[in-house]
């Protein structure tokens, strides 16, 4: 699997934000230290399949008895419009949104009405709120608010990832004017799971929480399958052998010219909600590598920070001894030698059936 970084915003379908500064937290870092230096950190895992999920009327009802009567800044109260889509229900009220995707296990709320008020201040981005404080806050609303929701099973722990500040101003309003000064105006906090000691990455497997600048909670976004044992193990490759593979199977992503490596995560790759249903979570690494190529050699000549393109990416190799064929994960796919979803097809055009 490979994917272009682009800056994630949460709750993308229901609210625009502005540029976000993200923090990792030290339990994330322990995790690129370690994978840098040993991989998935393990002999072998235990191969977990996704359960399926309680379907998206039956999510929607339980998220709406939890906050339907709630109060303070997440509540379902008042009138509403829900709206069906091909791939998730939507419902609207009075200034704040819900959506409930997938088989049911993935929600996002958010009360932008909050956000957009003058209860919400902006602040400068040196009092903004401490990363440590918001991962505390996260955790409580997690398990005092969203417990029946976000279950955790036998050897699974959340752990926080990373903080993401929304910064606002930066930019002249007027030419020739002074920039406005840089403001945060939110935040979001995101956790994930590791399952008996091994992180889960990928997309699936995240809780987000959503703060005003004062703390207070305004929404949260959550893709949180239960996972259970399938009954078989699979052996981990060492980190030598994870890098030999990246560069036979993604040599233009990981040779290219002026490419960096800058972290690599191991564990459980969970993809979110374009997981391949029939296939195990098992074992991978995520190479992150940045290269920058010049575009204009004049304007890099007077600016070295200007003149030049970068591009991020993100490759996700199968860490494991024997890995599981996994149709929605090209690079599994390809080490097994079979065909995979996205694959280009053959020059000469697909073979006619009589």
């Amino acid at each position: 699997m490979k994917i272009k970084i682009v800056t994630a915003v949460l709750f993308a379908s229901l609210f625009v934000t502005n540029v976000l500064t993200a923090a990792d937290s030290p339990a994330r870092k322990q995790l690129q230290q370690r994978s840098m230096e040993a991989g998935v950190g393990v002999p072998q895992v235990a191969l977990l399949q996704v359960k399926a999920g309680p379907g998206r009327e039956t999510a929607l009802k339980a998220v709406r008895q939890r906050f339907g009567q709630a109060s303070g800044t997440v509540y379902l109260s008042g009138t509403s419009k829900t709206e069906a889509k091909r791939r998730s229900v939507v419902q609207r009220g009075k200034g704040w949104a819900l959506e409930v995707a997938g088989d049911g296990s993935k929600v996002r709320y958010l009360n932008y009405a909050f956000l957009d008020s003058a209860a919400n201040k902006h602040v400068a981005v040196a009092a903004r709120p401490a990363q440590q404080e918001l991962e505390t806050k996260g955790r409580r609303f997690i398990s005092e608010q969203l417990g029946d929701l976000v279950r955790l099973g036998a050897g699974e722990e959340i752990v926080p990832l990373y903080t993401e500040y929304n910064v606002a101003g930066g930019g002249p309003t007027a030419p020739g004017a002074k920039p406005d000064a840089e403001v945060v105006t939110a935040a979001n906090v995101v956790f994930g799971r590791t399952v008996d000691g091994v992180h889960v990455i990928g997309r699936g497997s995240k809780i987000a929480v959503t703060f005003g600048t004062d703390g207070t909670v305004a929404g949260f976004d959550y893709d949180w399958p239960e996972y259970r044992h399938s009954g078989r193990t699979q052996k981990v490759v060492p980190m030598a052998e994870v890098n030999a593979r990246a560069r036979k199977l993604a040599p233009e992503d990981v040779e290219r010219r002026d490419a960096k490596v800058e972290r690599v995560e191991c564990g459980y790759l969970d993809r979110g909600p374009g997981r391949d249903a029939q296939a195990p979570l098992q074992s991978a690494c995520a190479i992150y590598t940045v290269s920058r190529s010049i575009v204009d050699e004049a304007a890099h000549a007077k600016h070295p920070e200007s003149g030049h393109i970068t591009v991020a990416k993100i490759t996700v190799v199968p860490a494991g001894e024997t890995v599981e064929p996994d149709a929605k994960w090209a690079l599994a796919q390809k080490h097994l030698g079979k065909p995979y979803y996205g694959q280009a097809p053959p020059k000469d055009g697909p073979k006619r059936t009589q």
